[in-house]
């Protein structure tokens, strides 16, 4: 059962059906939507170089946290600099042959002026702030150079509209005193602004690039050592075992692996290729359509940005903006994240039923039980590193660090399984044992105190995050040394896949980093000129106080910002302009809430509008590269992952009304609180029904006009939670279904429609 097309290369199944991914493969097609350079072999190794430095400084950085300035300027100095590597000034420069893309003296000029800026603030950290506010003239062309070349950088990896947007609101800074009205200030020079931007902790360098470097690149590190060490064929495996067999069974793998893979990669486009690759040709071949296929990847892929526990950048810097713990927001998340994935979920099913598709038999897919025993041990990592942000509540960093490390340990579960069948296992109880010998006699012997890189469990056993990282350190050298020098082929991770997880580490952060290094600029010129309470007033004056038409206002600016913005910077901008307006109007459950909590719903509000321009036409990246996988038409595909994702329209509207969605504001030993919060969930679940089977057109049966507009308008009712429109939406449903049975009893039940008709009209 190999797949075909674009795919075959990449995905294939063995005998007993189970998923075998050709990992190189997978990251060219990545690569292929991403406009990155097929480098020659030195371009290659520079860039291998400086991504896996990277990755090792920031693993050792979240472990021993340098000064908070240095961090920053050497985190941008190792984001920055491979950009100029890896993307062309335009994409048309692109040879698209593997080997054929040099590196232009320019670029080299670029990437060593990126290090050379960044490492001025290093060097000359203690002078910039003696003289914060009189910065000299190398200062401010060290700071204009640095602006410029982030500027460009950001263009580059995460397209023109985030750098055209921070241009506008430099221009705005110097020109304010020239325009009129509410917008008006009284302008800055270029001095004041680059001080501001670059020597400051409220531009540049402020919390959104803060939050990329503490936060983000250990997760998405996290993630691709999770990939490379198998977990990710595992969840996909797990996802074809557990749906293949259900009506529509390939479209609900492709909802269920992008929700297991998304939850640890928080990357749309890393999503869309790597599950995608297997489901969309699975899809296509079952029946649906090809621009359906590509649609249900692309939906799926998006909502690993709002599914914990990593999900994405943009969580991490709420922490920040909000000032509440990590766990407080992810557990916060679970419901509407599940509401968004069970959306999905119902639109394969019935889509499946409206043209009559069948399901996978069971002997042709995995054993999902045989996988659970055989590969389970790969989703150990992800549960602790559940239980270490949320149960024993350690630093996130450390949370990060500690679940890489476990992943590093379990991959090789196979192999002293092996080892310990041949009888090695006292050689590798030797060598870890001489290891500890060793260390402890530099240590005490010697009087070696500083010994970080090197400390066993046994010299440092009080601190028992370094005791289990240095052990594992201790165990895996001997286990690896023993199976190449014995030929043996590893199950776990070799020295190959160690390098492909630090450089996707380093690679994957890239963009994100430069979009908050860049959203730091607006949200800085917004500090400087009070933009952000003008717009507040703005908002308000237009909403005339209404909190419903603030909220629509707010919904437009994300869906219309996201379009050309990447999710973190879309939420920074937001909520620099917008959730200050919102914090001043009387919020559906003021008093209900307090503190920092109180705005976390509306902050919510704009993280998801922001995931969801994702798959907003006409600019859906997310769409774009499932329709390049399923070669169907790339708007038509955005049409149908925009139609999917209905319900991520409409679910904010809902927790900002009914925060219990949220699991905020519940007295959980009040039955009567319990019990509304019971209620609002359920009928927010029954809405989501509701809402895609009036978009399908079927549930199940196909449906009548009246009866879609029946439904649709009972999606509205239930998913905005209220007694009346409760009452009005079950009744609907329940007079729906039972009419639906009557005409299936009678046999009027429609035919199912032609499966292989595209949305465009086209032909398969």
């Amino acid at each position: 059962m190999n797949q075909k097309g674009i795919a075959a290369v990449a995905v294939s199944t063995d005998e007993t059906g189970t998923i075998k991914l050709d990992q190189a493969q997978l990251d060219e097609l990545e690569v292929k939507y991403s406009n990155i350079r097929s480098l020659t072999k030195w371009g290659i190794l520079i860039v291998s170089v400086i991504a896996i430095i990277s990755s090792l400084y920031h693993l050792y950085a979240s472990l021993y946290m340098p000064n908070y300035q240095f961090h920053l300027s050497m985190h941008l100095l190792f984001m920055m600099t491979p950009i100029f590597f890896m993307y062309p000034v335009t994409s048309k420069l692109l040879s698209g042959k593997k080997g054929m893309d040099k590196i232009p003296v320019y670029d080299l000029l670029l990437a060593g002026l990126s290090a050379a800026v960044c490492l001025y603030w290093v060097y000359y950290y203690p002078e910039i702030v003696m003289r914060s506010g009189a910065e000299t003239d190398i200062d401010r062309i060290i700071g204009g150079l640095g602006i410029l070349l982030v500027l460009e950088a950001t263009r580059r990896t995460v397209g023109i509209a985030l750098s055209i947007i921070a241009s506008i609101f430099l221009a705005y800074a110097y020109f304010g005193a020239y325009l009129p009205g509410i917008l008006a200030h009284r302008g800055y020079s270029i001095e004041r602004i680059i001080s501001h931007i670059w020597f400051t902790d409220q531009g540049i360098f402020g919390v959104p690039l803060y939050v990329s470097a503490i936060f983000v690149i250990v997760f998405i590190l996290f993630g691709s050592f999770l990939k490379y060490s198998g977990a990710g064929e595992f969840f996909i495996n797990l996802a074809y075992a557990l749906t293949g067999w259900r009506k529509g069974g390939p479209a609900k793998t492709s909802v269920l692996a992008s929700g297991f893979f998304g939850m640890i990669s928080g990357s749309s486009i890393a999503n869309a290729v790597t599950v995608g690759s297997f489901t969309i040709p699975l899809m296509k071949k079952a029946g649906y359509r090809k621009e359906f296929a590509g649609a249900v990847e692309a939906a799926s892929s998006t909502g690993g940005q709002i599914m914990p526990p990593v999900m994405g950048a943009a969580a991490f810097i709420m922490v920040e903006f909000l000032g509440i713990s990590y766990d407080k927001i992810i557990i916060s998340a679970i419901i509407p994240a599940i509401a968004f994935f069970t959306g999905v979920w119902i639109m394969a099913h019935l889509e499946a039923g409206r043209v009559g598709l069948k399901s996978v038999p069971k002997s042709e897919l995995p054993d999902w039980k045989k996988l659970l025993v055989e590969k389970g041990y790969l989703s150990i990592s992800v549960v602790l590193l559940l239980y270490l942000i949320l149960v024993a509540k350690v630093s996130i960093p450390f949370a990060g660090v500690f679940s890489i490390i476990s992943i590093m340990a379990l991959s090789y579960v196979p192999d002293f399984v092996r080892l310990y069948r041949k009888g090695k296992i006292p050689v590798i109880a030797g060598l870890i044992s001489a290891y500890g010998v060793a260390v402890a006699a530099l240590y005490f012997v010697f009087g070696f105190t500083n010994l970080r890189m090197l400390d066993f469990f046994i010299v440092r056993f009080q601190f028992p995050m370094e005791a289990f990282f240095f052990g594992v350190v201790a165990v895996i050298i001997p286990v690896v040394a023993i199976c190449h020098l014995k030929g043996y082929k590893l199950e776990g991770m070799d020295v190959g896949k160690y390098k492909l997880a630090l450089e996707e580490g380093t690679k994957g952060s890239s963009g994100v980093a430069l979009a908050c290094a860049t959203a730091g600029i607006i949200s800085g010129i917004a500090t400087l000129t009070g933009l952000g309470l003008k717009i507040a007033m703005l908002v308000s004056t237009i909403s005339g106080g209404n909190v419903f038409i603030a909220l629509l206002l707010t919904m437009l600016a994300c869906l219309v910002l996201g379009m050309g913005l990447p999710t973190t910077a879309t939420y920074i901008v937001l909520v620099t302009m917008a959730v200050p307006a919102l914090a001043q109007m009387q919020l559906p459950y003021e008093g209900l809430l307090v503190g920092a909590v109180a705005l976390l719903p509306v902050h919510m509000f704009v993280l998801y509008y922001g995931v969801l321009a994702d798959v907003t036409p006409p600019v859906a990246l997310a769409a774009y590269a499932a329709s390049g996988i399923a070669k169907s038409n790339q708007f038509w595909t955005g049409i149908e992952a925009f139609k999917i994702s209905l319900n991520k329209l409409m679910v904010p509207f809902a927790f900002v009304f009914s925060p219990s969605i949220l699991l905020l504001g519940i007295n959980w030993v009040d039955p009567v609180s319990v019990g509304w919060a019971v209620f609002d969930v359920g009928t927010m679940f029954l809405g989501i029904l509701a809402l895609h089977a009036s978009v399908t057109r079927y549930w199940l049966t196909h449906m009548t006009r009246v009866e879609q507009v029946a439904l649709f308008i009972a999606a509205l009712c239930l998913i905005f939670p209220n007694v009346p429109g409760a009452i009005y939406g079950i009744s609907a449903l329940i007079v729906v279904y039972f009419l639906q049975k009557r005409r299936i009893s009678a046999g009027q039940a429609g035919q199912p429609v032609a499966p292989l008709e595209s949305v465009s009209g086209q032909k398969e």
